[in-house]
């Protein structure tokens, strides 16, 4: 009986300790990740478009102008808002502004973007994330994104223009990202 009870003891000694060990003691290397990151999204080629023109006025109320669509589009207040906002910016930039190149991270952005959601598909969830990816970086990386042309911030505002007036993205969805936008063009 004696025997029995202080191997129980050293039993519960053993498995505190092992417990113990295990947690706090030494661990097996860490194996690294085979897994590798998304490729970024790269347009797969372009549609020629009509050149923008700096010829954009938002309207009163919820209808407002592109500059490739001169007919008034529906959306969200807001969201007009921001991209008439975002249309005085492109316009105010200086003339020695460059142009973005066809591998322009706003490239991605550029071609028509008609067709790019599909009838069953949110647009917001499917475009949220590669705006994400773009827009949500240092300081230093958004006033790369501070070129002019169809590749770079035409594109990026004729695609915006797009989601608001066909899909119905709420101008509250893309404050934040477009004010992170405006503060690289303000500063450039």
């Amino acid at each position: 009986m004696k025997n029995k009870k202080k191997w129980k003891e050293a039993d519960v000694v053993n498995r505190t300790k092992s417990i113990a060990m295990s947690f706090f003691g030494p661990r097996p290397p860490k194996v690294p990740s085979t897994v590798a990151n998304p490729l970024p999204i790269q347009p797969t080629s372009f549609i020629p478009l009509k050149p923008i023109t700096p010829s954009h006025t938002v309207r009163p109320g919820c209808v407002g102008t592109t500059p490739r669509n001169p007919e008034p589009i529906q959306g969200c207040p807001i969201a007009l808002q921001l991209l008439d906002s975002l249309q005085k910016r492109i316009d105010s930039l200086p003339k020695d502004t460059p142009e973005a190149a066809n591998d322009h991270p706003l490239a991605a952005f550029s071609g028509d973007p008609t067709g790019s959601v599909d009838d069953d598909e949110d647009a917001w969830e499917k475009w949220d994330g590669p705006l994400n990816t773009l827009l949500q970086k240092s300081a230093e990386e958004l006033e790369k994104l501070v070129v002019v042309g169809q590749r770079g911030l035409g594109g990026f505002h004729r695609f915006l223009s797009y989601l608001v007036s066909e899909h119905k993205v709420q101008g509250c969805l893309l404050e934040g990202k477009m004010e992170r936008l405006f503060s690289a063009i303000d500063r450039v």
